[in-house]
């Protein structure tokens, strides 16, 4: 039985779960997302998908369908959702992305790059 962490209520419990890994679709969408954002705020840099790298990721559940980012005023479903919390690196910048198990993808809104973090491959 595998056993992994996760995320409940700001606290951390171990439990067993049958996942053993995290589905490759969410992977590549999270790349694909980290990829659209350097292109999009850094248009005179190269980037590509070979220079983001899958440093960690935990399994989570939830409290609700925000993947606790919730947006000031939005309505989220307080519905227990399970996902995942994805650690990449690009350079030495670090992204930490929340999904759900359908590919909702969410930045953590204090990964806030500087240009200077990043260095062209």
């Amino acid at each position: 039985m595998n056993i992994q962490e996760v995320s409940f209520h700001s606290r951390e419990v171990a439990i067993p779960v049958s996942l053993t890994g995290i589905p490759d679709f969410l992977i590549d969408a999270a790349k694909q997302k980290i990829l659209h954002y350097l292109q999009k705020k850094y248009p005179d840099r190269e980037f590509d998908l070979d220079s983001i790298y899958l440093e960690r990721f935990s399994h989570v559940i939830w409290e609700d369908t925000s993947l606790g980012y919730p947006d000031e005023g939005k309505f989220y479903e307080q519905v227990l959702t399970p996902g995942y919390e994805i650690h990449f690196t690009v350079g030495n910048q670090l992204f930490i992305m929340r999904t759900d198990a359908t590919g909702q993808l969410i930045v953590c809104p204090s990964c806030d790059l500087g240009i200077e973090d990043l260095k062209a491959e």
